[in-house]
């Protein structure tokens, strides 16, 4: 038998949805710290272990949704959000 369990698919979305929330507050917590400052963009890497690839286009997604402009790239580890406001 291939492919994975139901409880392994519903442990994986738990995961990635954590990594979503986490790596959205990490953000926003950034952002909210910058409203002052001349600074308009914010780089920042989330290890591949801890943001799977669902959660890292829903983080893009929120962001946009938000109307921040976001760039999302991979290296072989990471994933790299380039946000801008």
């Amino acid at each position: 038998m291939t492919g994975i369990t139901a409880e392994q698919a519903r442990v994986r979305a738990e995961v990635s949805e954590y990594g979503a929330t986490n790596a959205i507050a990490q953000i926003d917590m950034f952002i909210g710290t910058q409203s002052d400052l001349k600074q308009r963009s914010y780089d920042c890497h989330f290890a591949k272990t801890s943001l799977s690839k669902d959660a890292a286009q829903e983080v893009q997604i929120d962001l946009l949704h938000r109307g921040f402009q976001v760039e999302l790239s991979e290296t072989d580890i990471h994933w790299a959000f380039k946000v801008r406001w």
